[in-house]
């Protein structure tokens, strides 16, 4: 793929309004991030934040050809897919993600208007999983109008660390840290989220029809005490990440002891999913055969605990030996015993 052809690349397509658009991520993070903390380093790490991912992304899409293979191996287990016109489905999804990523910047600015109209007639949005279903537009104000009184006065900037799509283009997911100023200035609070997006396709406008958010305010924020679920939670996914991090470098295969009885695998998510030990010890070793032949490591980049403490996320990246990097974003249920009950790993091989 040369540089030409990769420009018309979804991810290609967001770098370039990183760099080029007047309403870039360079421009509404420095105007954000200077609203909120009057800081500069919060809008130069945001901003190059989110070019490195996109760009790790972009070079993960240049080397498809090493992976067209996997492609093929799993193309039985993945849903149909109908031919569309341009734009793509997985542009589509881009696009909407990165609009959502701006809109969730004006809301820490204070400006609620564009976060609100990006949503479906009909819609979800559980902000953070654990808290109230709000299906309304009127509650999606109101609990921001809450949210800024009680522990967000001064708004909140955003460093956008990871956008990752399903393998059928109709979830995405975002991995990033709100910087939330004190009052008086003299301090931030950092706390790590992800944004779980579902999207809705239609002939006027793209629309978001699902949002779940996994954060919460234990430990941070308003001082709330982290329970011990919350606790539990976070060590499972920690578990999980080590033990496909040993799994990629040969070193054990604790991996496929870290399931509860009853469990539920998307890997990638939209592609139909795995429920048996047996099911999971043949395809995984097949993809990681396909994928990274030499084996692979990962590096944790963050982890997040939602405010029911039974869910999570992590953002990782898989690093395939003598090949490409992907970021994927992770979305778990795990047990009171820190099993995985439910695993979404939103990413896509093509």
């Amino acid at each position: 793929m040369n540089d030409e052809e990769s420009m018309t690349t979804p991810v290609a397509s967001l770098l370039h309004k990183v760099g080029n658009s007047p309403t870039s991520a360079n421009v509404l993070l420095k105007a954000k991030t200077a609203k909120v903390s009057g800081k500069e380093f919060a809008s130069k790490g945001a901003h190059e934040s989110l070019r490195e991912a996109l760009a790790r992304a972009q070079r993960w899409q240049q080397q498809m050809s090493v992976i067209t293979q996997a492609a093929k191996a799993t193309q039985a287990r993945m849903p149909r897919q109908d031919s569309h016109p341009n734009p793509s489905p997985k542009e589509l999804a881009g696009n909407v993600t990165y609009d959502y990523v701006g809109h969730l910047m004006d809301v820490g600015a204070g400006n609620w208007t564009p976060y609100v109209k990006q949503f479906c007639k009909s819609f979800l949005v559980v902000d953070p999983v654990g808290t109230k279903n709000r299906t309304s537009k009127k509650q999606l104000r109101q609990v921001l109008r809450d949210r800024q009184d009680m522990f967000m006065p001064e708004g909140f900037a955003l460093f956008v660390k990871a956008i990752t799509i399903s393998q059928d283009y109709q979830q995405t997911a975002v991995f990033s840290s709100m910087v939330v100023p004190s009052a008086n200035g003299k301090m931030e609070e950092f706390v790590d989220r992800t944004d779980f997006l579902t999207i809705e396709t239609r002939k006027n406008k793209n629309c978001i029809s699902s949002l779940k958010t996994y954060w919460s305010t234990a430990g941070s924020l308003l001082r709330a005490p982290v329970s011990v679920q919350h606790q539990t939670t976070e060590d499972g996914i920690r578990n999980y990440l080590r033990a496909l991090h040993e799994l990629g470098t040969n070193q054990s295969f604790d991996y496929f002891s870290q399931f509860a009885d009853n469990f539920t695998v998307h890997d990638p998510l939209g592609m139909p999913p795995m429920t048996s030990l047996q099911e999971l010890q043949t395809a995984i070793p097949e993809l990681a055969k396909l994928l990274a032949p030499q084996g692979f490591t990962v590096d944790v980049e963050g982890v997040t605990v939602a405010a029911n403490p039974e869910y999570g996320s992590a953002h990782l990246v898989l690093h395939f030996i003598g090949g490409a990097s992907v970021d994927i974003i992770d979305i778990f249920q795990i047990t009171s015993q820190g099993k995985v009950k439910n695993l979404k790993a939103v990413w896509h091989i093509v």
